[in-house]
């Protein structure tokens, strides 16, 4: 219902013949024929001189800017029975005739995808509710009232906001011409926030398209975790440990055996803190402590490595460094609970069920014989060479 000021509208008019043919008007003004008439600030065109009664036609030659082309002749009649003549102060009578025009609207088309991953535990993503992602609408630059110019969205306004639908579409209709930007509020658990802003231009190319579409299509990735369980020695990854993974209330999320040469990846952990624990260390290696860690929203692979170390304990001869077989050796605990047994043999042992951070005491319950004898007999042998010595000098 405004009068459209903001751009021109032109016109041409035409008045119906005897023969029902259009011809086309031309008011004479000096010794020029004017026959289009270019709407004013107001948004009015006048004609300069007087018409005759009859039948007429208007004809849209220019239209104003984002405005459609009409689809009908504005057709009107001259005559006595026109009721709305009005009459100037020379008492001239004229009449106003309304063109009215339909505005070039937008529409904002939105289809979403959730890529997800090969080769990872993807079990944390099941069903997916897209009605849950949502998206905001917002000015890029100051949207404008076509008819007057008017601010109708001051730049960086928030349009609206718009919900997925079950299949992931969404649509905004009846939109002003302008730039605008996309930007995603809200994403489901285990799907990282897609933080891009995009570009959502609706631009008028013809002034007969009622709806100008702007279609996306928006990707969106799942949050990644790599999980590497290695050794101190750093030789690639370990086979046989039995990890798990916590949320920040305890509650069991995933867990797994650690593979040779080949990491564990999960899908869909949400941002926020986890821990990761090794409940069965691979033999010969200590029990890890636990790993704490936090998930990011982003869709960049976050890696989370546990490193399990070695002991080794050696039974060697103070003398000449070798290993000493025989030897019964057992490790006990801080309440004096017994860990691991074993007799030492001619190698060092690689012990098993032991925990980072705990205090162990290792004991030897028997000596080995070979170090007995060995003893005595270094011992005869020392007394044999003294004596022998003191007899010679003697």
């Amino acid at each position: 219902g405004k009068t459209i000021t903001f751009s021109n509208a032109t016109f041409a008019l035409y008045k119906q013949n005897d023969n029902n043919e259009w011809e086309r008007v031309k008011c004479k003004v000096g010794n020029k024929y004017i026959d289009t008439w270019t709407t004013d600030e107001n948004g009015v065109a006048s004609t300069e001189t007087k018409l005759s009664a009859g039948k007429f036609k208007i004809d849209e030659i220019k239209v104003p800017d984002k405005y459609i082309k009409l689809e009908k002749d504005v057709i009107f009649e001259l005559n006595n029975d026109v009721k709305d003549i009005e009459y100037d102060d020379d008492y001239d009578a004229h009449i106003t005739v309304t063109v009215g025009n339909e505005e070039a609207k937008g529409e904002l088309n939105v289809s979403k995808t959730i890529t997800l991953r090969q080769n990872v535990d993807t079990s944390l993503i099941k069903d997916i509710d897209f009605t849950q992602i949502s998206f905001g609408l917002f000015a890029r630059d100051d949207i404008l009232d076509p008819a007057d110019g008017e601010i109708i969205y001051q730049k960086g306004t928030q349009i609206g906001e718009y919900n997925l639908d079950k299949d992931g579409k969404l649509t905004a209709s009846n939109l002003y011409l302008g730039t605008y930007f996309l930007k995603e509020l809200k994403t489901i658990d285990g799907v990282a926030l897609d933080t891009k802003e995009y570009d959502v231009v609706f631009k008028q190319e013809d002034n007969t398209t009622k709806t100008i579409n702007v279609n996306l299509n928006i990707e969106n990735k799942t949050i990644i975790t790599e999980f590497s369980k290695t050794s101190i020695t750093g030789d690639g990854e370990l086979e046989g440990a039995k990890l798990q993974v916590y949320d920040s209330e305890g509650n069991l999320i995933d867990e797994w055996v650690s593979q040779k040469d080949k990491t564990h990846l999960i899908e869909g952990l949400k941002p926020g803190k986890f821990v990761l624990r090794e409940e069965i260390a691979p033999d010969n290696f200590v029990k890890a402590t636990d790993v704490e860690f936090e998930v990011l929203d982003t869709f960049e692979v976050q890696k989370v490595t546990m490193v399990d170390k070695v002991v080794e304990i050696s039974k060697q001869d103070i003398t000449t460094g070798e290993e000493l077989p025989g030897a019964e050796l057992k490790i006990i605990d801080e309440d004096g609970n017994i860990i691991e047994e074993w007799v030492s043999t001619d190698t060092p042992h690689y012990t098993s069920n032991l925990e980072e951070n705990h205090t162990y005491t290792l004991i030897e319950t028997t000596s080995p014989y070979r170090i007995r004898s060995s003893r005595i007999n270094n011992f005869y042998s020392y007394w044999r060479k003294r004596y022998t010595k003191n007899c010679y000098e003697r």
